[in-house]
């Protein structure tokens, strides 16, 4: 067994990801008729797994896939979506005289509701927080269109793509945008606190939970409750606002049904100055648990807006499990001849694609199982709504030997909870 599978590698990405100049409503059509073998390269299969993790036992199982697959949606436009709007205003404002830009901010404003912005945010130093949910990506362009100086972690792609995106900028977006990368961990931290000194707006997604030793290091993280489940989550933005007493904006960004976002401003979450010690602390602690509470609520009332469920596992604490003692393939194969039949736990095995044999994964645990040649037919099998019954065993494993064999994979499933037993009718 090992650790949770990644996602398969990529295929040929449709030809408009990769075109900012193409037409949106051709953009629109692919992903409307994209079917999961299309998305999968882009991680379905990693927010599947994540989503049946919370939703699993609440939601029967073809919600939780096709949220994942929504989600997947998303992600793929919410991504093209603003690169392509970058790619429109760099030739925009290119080509526009200075005198011409303030006429070209008014009109490049993407999100409703900023006229409900507390005045930490439209006046002073600040750090506006979000979720990588709905249209997020906007944040930032609209503060910098509306006059803000504003400066934005990144890391990773992203950042590469981002930076590509803006080498030769011309207007406002290179005047008064700056994005710094949280792999260059000193660098990074340096240049987001010196924003906030000259009273600029750092806005940063929190659930990228990356920063400090990347997104697995345990530094700095604090435990939580997240839709049901343990999470460790990186605190650095919080502690960051707590060593230089500047504000905590929370805000979520859900898209209405045309598709345009609005910004939902939670409470801003002062220090009331530079915190040190206990204060530092407890206000850490509240900080973070009321904007991951915020964010709770919203992905809740929105799930197919959440694109960053297909990360959520690096971020997770797995459960523990004490395997049982695995029952006797004898007993099993009792069971099965008496109308019995075996399938996978599908609140908590997800089965992962793009790899030669089967591979599980447990979501509760976030290890995999990886089927042996000689049982993938069987682990597909057990992966379906039909199972394994006494019929299929006599037909595809009619010798004892290999019954016995699978039979005894079977039952070491079982005590792992990933395989269940029910009973005749």
């Amino acid at each position: 067994m090992t650790t949770a599978a990644t996602a398969p590698a990529e295929a040929a990405e449709p030809p408009f990801l990769t075109d900012y100049r193409a037409d949106p409503a051709a953009a629109a059509a692919w992903l409307r008729d994209a079917d999961e073998p299309a998305l999968r390269p882009y991680q379905l299969d990693l927010a599947h797994l994540n989503l049946v993790s919370v939703f699993g036992g609440e939601w029967p199982a073809e919600r939780v896939r096709a949220t994942a697959v929504e989600c997947t949606r998303q992600g793929l436009w919410g991504s093209w979506e603003h690169k392509a709007f970058l790619t429109v205003q760099r030739d925009l404002f290119s080509s526009a005289g200075p005198d011409e830009w303030p006429g070209l901010c008014a009109r490049a404003n993407r999100l409703r509701g900023w006229e409900a912005a507390p005045a930490a945010l439209r006046e002073g130093p600040a750090i506006l927080c979000s979720f990588h949910f709905g249209a997020f990506r906007f944040l930032a362009s609209d503060l910098v269109m509306a006059g803000r100086h504003v400066t934005q972690p990144m890391g990773g792609p992203p950042y590469t793509m981002m930076a590509s995106l803006l080498d030769g900028y011309q207007g406002p977006l290179a005047d008064r945008f700056r994005i710094v990368s949280v792999d260059d961990d000193a660098a990074g931290l340096f240049q987001m606190a010196r924003a906030l000194r000259k009273g600029e707006v750092v806005v940063v997604f929190v659930d990228g939970n990356r920063g400090i030793g990347g997104c697995w290091n345990e530094a700095g993280r604090l435990p939580l409750e997240f839709l049901g489940r343990s999470v460790r989550v990186k605190s650095g933005v919080a502690r960051l606002a707590a060593s230089l007493g500047v504000p905590l904006v929370p805000v979520l960004v859900p898209r209405g049904d045309d598709g345009i976002g609005t910004v939902r401003f939670e409470p801003t979450l002062d220090p009331g100055g530079r915190l040190t010690g206990d204060a530092e602390k407890e206000f850490v602690a509240r900080a973070m648990a009321d904007m991951y509470a915020a964010f709770e609520r919203e992905v809740r009332a929105r799930p197919g807006q959440w694109e960053g469920s297909s990360f959520m596992h690096q971020w997770r604490v797995p459960d523990s499990l004490e395997a049982e003692e695995p029952a006797a393939p004898a007993e099993l194969d009792r069971c099965l001849e008496a109308g019995g039949r075996l399938r996978t736990d599908h609140t908590r095995v997800v089965a992962v694609s793009g790899t030669s044999t089967p591979v599980w994964t447990d979501v509760h645990t976030l290890k995999s199982f990886a089927a042996p040649e000689w049982a993938a037919e069987a682990f597909d099998r057990l992966t379906s709504e039909r199972g394994i019954d006494r019929g299929w065993l006599a037909e595809r494993a009619p010798d004892p030997v290999h019954r016995s064999q699978i039979l005894d994979l079977v039952s070491r499933l079982v005590a792992r909870r990933a395989v269940v037993l029910h009973a005749p009718a």
